[in-house]
């Protein structure tokens, strides 16, 4: 979930490794993580008409060929813009910049659901990449929209919002495609949220591939600040991102039971500040949060190694408010 509740928080955090390095200024803190840059970036070549909407449980095959898109990370910003980002181009010499717009984002969305506390037209909320490399935006509207990652234009889906299953309302929620089996093609959408207000009690669930109804699996853990972010794998796995002033952590989530699961891999002092938009995603290992916070709204990009947990701060005052982060379960595990 995203570009959240107006009472979010978050950090511009200490962490283990770079804060040393940088005050205030914009721009990278870390750039010795070097990472393989032998991708290219050319997806406007990849046919991204997509049938479906807000599921896709049947078995579809990763892009094939380099280049294609499906080992990048899709941002969505609250200016409605798509971008792509190559975690492999942070740090490596080359100069490429990692973050490249696809194109502004125009669904025509209606009027932000009851209980938003921000005024105005709906913006995006949360966003699914899937293995098609077709992007699905949650606006605050309740409505979901394929978006191709191709020139950033939007579609209708057959979602319904506002729907009532196990006993709530699913106005608002965090989203992520993960395999049905570890390998596997066939995958599907989970998410965690509920009504508006349900920012320390959601519930996760998932959507069904065929009529996008809402299966609701049971509650997310109420010891936690908010509800969390979502990122799904290719190993079948779930994960969630849990901001905090105080406490903050990547956990596995049980996808049975909606309890984390195993490590908690903590950003060290928590979030520390008020938050207004948090992302995050997972890239060959590690696990990419973007963050906007403080009273200027500054963006940063951090890093929290899958294995070990370790957090790093990468960049500060990136010039965007990321608001959905996505990887295709095709992205390197």
């Amino acid at each position: 979930m995203k570009q959240r509740r107006a009472s979010k928080l978050f950090t511009g955090a200490a962490g283990v490794l770079a804060l040393t390095a940088s005050g205030c200024g914009g721009g990278p803190i870390a750039d010795d993580d070097e990472r393989d840059a032998d991708a290219g970036r050319d997806s406007a070549g990849l046919d991204s008409a997509h049938d479906g909407a807000a599921g896709d449980g049947g078995g579809i095959a990763c892009p094939s060929g380099g280049g294609a898109g499906g080992d990048l990370i899709y941002l969505m910003d609250q200016q409605y813009r798509l971008i792509s980002f190559d975690p492999r181009l942070i740090g490596n010499g080359a100069g490429a910049d990692p973050f490249q717009v696809i194109g502004q984002v125009a669904c025509p969305a209606g009027p932000s659901v009851p209980g938003w506390p921000v005024a105005g037209a709906a913006t995006p909320f949360s966003l699914a990449i899937d293995r098609q490399l077709v992007a699905h935006v949650l606006y605050t509207s309740g409505q979901i929209f394929d978006v191709s990652t191709v020139d950033a234009t939007c579609t209708p889906t057959g979602f319904e919002p506002a729907q009532i299953a196990g006993g709530r309302r699913w106005d608002l929620f965090s989203m992520s495609y993960v395999t049905d089996a570890s390998g596997g093609d066939a995958e599907r959408v989970w998410i965690a949220g509920g009504n508006a207000g349900a920012s320390m009690t959601g519930d996760l669930g998932w959507l069904d591939p065929g009529d996008h109804t809402v299966h609701p699996v049971g509650s997310l853990s109420n010891s936690v600040e908010y509800t969390p972010e979502l990122a799904g794998l290719g190993d079948a796995t779930l994960w969630g991102f849990y901001p905090g002033a105080w406490t903050a952590f990547v956990q596995q989530i049980d996808k049975t039971t909606g309890a984390g699961t195993g490590p908690v891999r903590s950003i060290p002092g928590g979030l520390g500040g008020t938050v207004s938009a948090w992302a995050f995603a997972h890239h060959d290992g590690v696990f990419y949060v973007f963050a906007t916070a403080g009273i200027i709204e500054t963006t940063t990009l951090s890093t929290i190694d899958r294995s070990s947990g370790q957090y790093t701060l990468l960049w500060r005052g990136l010039p965007y408010k990321i608001v959905g982060a996505a990887a295709p379960t095709c992205a390197p595990v």
